[in-house]
């Protein structure tokens, strides 16, 4: 205890060097701490108290675990209180000792300094409280304090939301503090709140006439919903992804009380979420089966919940109690804050010259096959080639209006320049540019293909896409997934998937000696903070005859493709009655 405790002219010192194990957890290598006393005594006992904190809260953050129990923090907030009355007392006895203290400050109406001190630090304390303040300048010189109660660094004691209970707690207590100190002057020594000042953290705690909430996420995910829609921050998409995250953490976990919810139950959502299969109430494979009996399976890789999918629920739990904990004061935490669940290290996968190969030889881009016969459509012979060739999004073909098919300076493109502003839903602000049509996809006979479809009063490229509900081409996505397992398993298991056409033309364009900073024009990509200066200050687009002779440099040595039938000819151009995106 010795090495912890040392003298300044001051009074003792707390002294803890961070163990090794931690070092990389906090940005100081030391914590110190004043124990506010000259009697060695009682700075080894206060100190003790501190070093227990700290370890306990080394160890939570070690785990990913901040959160305190309300009984723990009752406990802290008890001990604490003890130690800071026995120094207000003891300096209280001090002054009484001085003969000419109270001749001094007999008019009721007269404030020492030391009193001056005190109101203001009420004040302070008080708006910090009520305003959720603390970050604020003024706080600065209490925040010591704070991150040495909690025993996490001082940044982190002021904005992590899974510390706002002990905050606030601490806060309440040592305004109590204070006006017990000042109560003392005054001659009222129990002005503060005797929860704080006398009660013992073991006995049930004292009814505060508050009613106690029971609501569950799912009681107010609607009136959540609601407000996001009034502040226009929740599109359809955003609705909907709010829901299933409410179902499924309820499915896992039960009806929860919003404010009983800690980082043990989010820690089991994400395990368990990790195991169970996607849309598992439409496969038929999971459909019916319980949420126990799932986990217990074992459910293929290609089936389960990607990472991004479960952080989008992550995100859209902690949006709603973020709304509860500011809005409602329903909550005191959120536990969601932050948590993400790191994906396994892999790389969308690239097309190769063989599996190029297989593709264009497979069912659509085979004449009088079977599939065409009974789903054909000539949308999809043409959604991967224009992806492979265009190296355009998904989402941006499938949208792609078909009076945005037009030719520029002589060259025929994409337009995409200002579609935002028409109601398209682009990824980016790079996202609108002007994409060169390649000279294959004419070989191919394009041009015909959009004259079929404005003959016909198409409006879209690819009208037979729906687009879906969140209006960007997910049947589109739908499709291929069932296309590609069906014709290509071995794929899904190694990462290659629609969006596989867009890598598979930026690796290509690569190895045809493409300039990188034309192809980011038609990419799509800005790579903010990465280019050149010069490029990214003076270079505002390059004329699209350029762009055109450039993207032809770009070829595949794959026979399918060289040789590949306009077999689009006999397919309808409308979707077919009996089917949606089918097959």
């Amino acid at each position: 205890m010795t090495k912890h405790v040392f003298l300044r002219p001051s009074g003792y010192y707390f002294r803890y060097a961070i163990p090794k194990i931690y070092a990389r957890l906090l940005s100081q290598r030391e914590l110190r701490y004043p124990l506010g006393t000259h009697q060695r005594s009682t700075a080894k006992r206060r100190a003790r108290n501190i070093i227990s904190a700290v370890e306990h809260l080394l160890s939570a953050v070690e785990r990913g675990d901040l959160i305190l129990s309300s009984s723990d923090i009752r406990a802290r907030v008890h001990a604490y209180v003890m130690e800071q009355r026995e120094a207000i007392d003891d300096d209280w006895r001090t002054r009484r000792t001085d003969d000419g203290w109270f001749s001094r400050h007999s008019d009721e109406q007269t404030f020492s300094p030391q009193e001056d001190v005190l109101h203001d630090e009420l004040r302070l304390l008080d708006d910090v409280l009520r305003h959720n303040a603390y970050t604020r300048p003024e706080f600065k010189r209490f925040r010591k304090k704070l991150a040495a109660f909690v025993g996490v660094p001082e940044e982190q004691a002021v904005a992590d939301s899974n510390l706002a209970e002990v905050r606030r707690e601490w806060t309440r207590a040592t305004l109590e503090l204070y006006r017990y100190h000042l109560g003392l002057y005054r001659g009222e020594p129990m002005a503060g709140e005797s929860d704080y000042l006398g009660q013992n953290p073991n006995e049930p705690a004292k009814p505060t006439g508050k009613e106690e909430d029971i609501r569950t996420l799912s009681d107010w995910v609607e009136p959540f919903i609601a407000n996001q829609i009034e502040s226009s921050e929740a599109g359809k998409d955003a609705q909907d992804r709010y829901r299933k995250a409410v179902n499924n953490f309820e499915a896992l976990l039960g009806p929860v009380a919003a404010p009983d919810i800690t980082g043990e139950h989010v820690t089991t959502f994400m395990q368990d979420m990790k195991r169970l299969p996607a849309q598992r109430n439409k496969r038929k494979a999971y459909r019916g089966r319980s949420v126990e009996d799932l986990l217990a399976s074992e459910i293929p890789k290609k089936d389960l919940y990607s990472p991004t999918t479960i952080n989008g629920f992550l995100q859209a739990l902690s949006g709603l109690m973020k709304w509860l904990r500011e809005s409602n004061d329903a909550v005191r935490i959120n536990p969601f804050d932050s948590k993400k669940v790191k994906p396994a290290p892999k790389e969308r996968g690239s097309y190769s010259d063989a599996d190029l190969e297989r593709i264009f030889t497979s069912p659509v881009w085979t004449p009088q096959s079977s599939y065409n016969l009974s789903y054909g459509n000539a949308a999809y012979w043409w959604l991967p080639l224009l992806a492979l060739f265009t190296g355009a999004r998904r989402s941006e073909l499938v949208q792609m209006p078909l009076e945005r098919v037009r030719e520029i300076e002589g060259v025929l493109c994409l337009d995409l320049v200002g579609a935002q502003q028409e109601g398209l839903q682009l990824k980016t602000a790079a996202a609108e540019r002007r994409i060169p049509v390649h000279p294959e996809l004419i070989r191919l006979g394009f041009e015909d293909y959009v004259e079929a479809l404005r003959a016909d009063g198409a409006t879209r490229l690819l009208e037979a896409f729906p687009l879906g509900a969140n209006g960007r081409g997910s049947k589109a996505s739908d499709w291929y997934s069932r296309y590609r397992d069906r014709n290509f398993p071995d794929f899904a298991e190694q990462f290659k998937d629609f969006h596989s056409y867009r890598t598979t033309h930026g690796t290509q364009a690569k190895t045809c000696g493409i300039s990188p900073m034309l192809m980011k024009q038609w990419f799509g990509h800005t790579d903010a903070g990465k280019e050149d200066v010069l490029e990214r200050n003076y270079n505002t687009g390059q004329p699209i005859r350029m762009l055109y002779d450039e993207l032809s440099k770009l070829s595949w040595e794959v026979k399918a493709l060289q040789d590949l039938p306009q077999g689009w000819r006999e397919l309808p151009i409308k979707q077919r009655r009996e089917q949606s995106t089918g097959g």
